[in-house]
C-alpha cells in the first residue's frame, strides 16, 4: 500500500500543530532520538533498537543513524545530506541530496517527541512504496547505561497525532514496537 508524499500523509487540508518548519526543525537538531514504535511501509525492515541525530551541515541537514540489526545482529551506521523544501501544501520537508529520501515530522510537544515518516522510495506519481512511520523520542539518558524512561512523554499527543495521521491506535498490528535487541552507540 503507497502512502502520498505530496499530501504528507494526512492531506493538505488537515494541518497538525507540528508540520516540520525550520525553526522546529532545530529543536529536532539538537540531542539523540531514538525509534520506539514504527509503522512500515511495504516490506518488514529487521531494525531493532535505533538512535537517530539531525544537524545542519552548512546550508544542509545531516541525519546519522545507527541501529541494530536483527538479521545480521550486527550495527548498521548510515549517514544522510538533506535539502530543506517546501511541498505542495506549502509545509517544510527534507529531500535527500543525490538520492531519493524524503523526510516528514509532526507533533504537538517536538521537545520531547515526534512521528517521523520518511520515505526510501519515492515514486512518480508521489507515492512512497517503501518507508516507516516511526515514533522518535528524545534521549534524556546519561550514556546508554540502563532502559529508555517513557514515563513523562504525553502519551495522550502521542496517540492523538497517531490518530489523526494514521488514522490507527497502538493496539492495531501495524503499530510495532521496535526498541528491541542490544543498543548501538555512536563513535
Amino acid at each position: 500500500m503507497s502512502t502520498d508524499i505530496n499530501t504528507s500523509i494526512i492531506g493538505c487540508s488537515r494541518k497538525t500543530q507540528f508540520d516540520l518548519e525550520p525553526e522546529s526543525l532545530r529543536l529536532i537538531a539538537t540531542g539523540e532520538w531514538l525509534s520506539i514504535y514504527t509503522m512500515e511501509i511495504g516490506e518488514f525492515t529487521p531494525f531493532g533498537k535505533t538512535t537517530n541525530k539531525w544537524s545542519k551541515n552548512g546550508s544542509k541537514w545531516r541525519r546519522a543513524t545507527i541501529s541494530f540489526n536483527q538479521t545480521s545482529k550486527k550495527c548498521d551506521t548510515f549517514l544522510f545530506d538533506y535539502d530543506l523544501t517546501i511541498n505542495m501544501c506549502g509545509w517544510a520537508e527534507l529531500r535527500q541530496v543525490d538520492g531519493h529520501r524524503v523526510e516528514q515530522f509532526y507533533s504537538q510537544d517536538v521537545k520531547s517527541y515526534f512521528w517521523w515518516f520518511i520515505c526510501l522510495t519515492p515514486e512518480t506519481d508521489n507515492g512512497c512504496e517503501l518507508g516507516f512511520f516511526d515514533l522518535q523520542i528524545r534521549d534524556n539518558r546519561q550514556g546508554i547505561a540502563g532502559e529508555i524512561n517513557l514515563n513523562g512523554i504525553p502519551w495522550e499527543k502521542v496517540s492523538a497525532d497517531l490518530k489523526l495521521l494514521k488514522t490507527t491506535t497502538f493496539d492495531d498490528s501495524s503499530v510495532r514496537y521496535a526498541w528491541l535487541g542490544p543498543e548501538c552507540s555512536f563513535p
